[in-house]
């Protein structure tokens, strides 16, 4: 038997992805708001000291290889290794469902910090990268559900559009960061 199999792509897996982002979403923002408000507290305070003390300058190639390497690459090695397998999609699921948790507690914290200013700062933290790390992600989703034989080939391109993400979170977001937070506290 062949190692792909040509299946009909089923659109009850992108349903489920989204299902999962937003349900744990909403149950981050209840996590953060109902049982860990200390928790997500701190973590307010702690965004906003990183904001503060976020340095745009003295930013290398060598230390952006040596940060995606050990924060960025092992995350997608993992989730391109299960797009691989036919039980891969347990493992993209988890993810999806844990990205919503993450974003969820987050918005709710930085909510708490900064009231209505905290989705200027949630805009900040996530951009400019998501806009290369989502379409991948999907675009993998997708390429996962549909068994192609050119795995391999996708997963690659996609694994650049990834690292033009890195590249994005690591030399423009800390600028894009500190202009939106310097923005936020002019705001009354």
């Amino acid at each position: 038997m062949p190692a792909f199999a040509k299946t009909k792509h089923p659109s009850h897996i992108s349903f489920i992805h989204i299902i999962l982002f937003c349900g744990l979403f909403l149950a981050g923002i209840f996590l953060a708001v109902l049982r860990y408000t200390d928790e997500s507290f701190w973590l307010g305070y702690q965004m906003e000291n990183a904001c503060r003390m976020l340095n745009v300058r003295d930013r290398t190639w060598s230390d952006f290889f040596l940060w995606t390497l050990k924060n960025r690459f092992p995350i997608w090695a993992m989730l391109c290794i299960s797009g691989y397998f036919r039980r891969g999609n347990l493992i993209l699921s988890a993810f999806t469902g844990w990205l919503g948790l993450a974003a969820g507690f987050l918005f709710a914290a930085l909510a708490g910090r900064f009231f209505l200013r905290g989705i200027l700062m949630n805009a900040a933290i996530l951009l400019p990268q998501n806009l290369a790390y989502l379409p991948a992600y999907i675009l993998l989703i997708k390429n996962k559900v549909k068994r192609e034989p050119a795995y391999l080939a996708k997963a690659l391109l996609l694994s650049g559009i990834f690292l033009a993400g890195a590249m994005s979170e690591y030399f423009l977001n800390p600028w894009f960061l500190q202009k939106i937070y310097n923005l936020v506290n002019l705001l009354p």
